[in-house]
């Protein structure tokens, strides 16, 4: 009986430590909007986090936001939609077209909790909402690229696609993590950080 009694405590123990073990080993957590930090969690604002304001005119709304974010850091248009630009490829002059784009990733607890680059929901604009996480970045057009010099050339899509592989193999690509702190009548106040990636490409 005694022998039994131990066995059977033996086999709890066990059981318990099995089930303790699995436990630790759960996977992180990840968000719809692909972030690796619960939007509820308390996490310390990136050192370098730039805090702005900025005040809201219908006229200017689009240029200051783009101003703030050095938005027009390659010549883009001031509206903040498209820009162009210029690259070589084996000895040949290229003009691409990038793309601006704006995510939302939903209420969040402050500019902490944006932990990765993630694009669940692209617009070319969206509402500007207090306590909510956006991620602002730059996407190359590959059907827009063409040869710039003399007549801006059409290409086939392997050659687009051989320049669009090329260019994100050479270059990290900027994008901007938001975190919008407060709405006022007559702006608003984000923090945001820059940051860097690479973006694979099929082959």
């Amino acid at each position: 009986m005694r022998v039994r009694r131990t066995f059977c405590l033996v086999a709890l123990l066990a059981t318990t430590i099995a089930f303790v073990g699995c436990e630790a080993e759960e996977e992180p957590y990840v968000s719809p909007s692909g972030q690796e930090v619960a939007p509820g969690e308390v996490v310390d604002t990136p050192s370098d986090a730039v805090t702005v304001n900025l005040l809201i005119d219908d006229e200017l709304y689009g240029y200051a936001l783009d101003n703030a974010f050095n938005w027009d850091a390659r010549g883009g248009n001031y509206d903040g939609s498209i820009i162009d630009g210029r690259y070589i490829y084996n000895g040949v002059e290229y003009y691409i077209t990038f793309q601006q784009y704006i995510c939302d990733l939903g209420a969040m607890n402050g500019l902490g909790n944006i932990t990765t680059f993630s694009t669940p929901n692209p617009a070319s604009e969206c509402a500007v909402i207090k306590g909510h996480g956006y991620v602002f970045y730059n996407e190359l057009m590959p059907e827009s690229i063409c040869i710039r010099n003399p007549y801006y050339e059409e290409v086939s899509a392997d050659v687009q696609q051989a320049v669009l592989n090329d260019y994100y193999s050479k270059n990290r690509v900027e994008y901007y993590c938001v975190w919008v702190k407060d709405v006022f009548e007559s702006g608003i106040t984000v923090q945001y950080v820059v940051r860097n990636i690479f973006f694979a490409t099929n082959s």
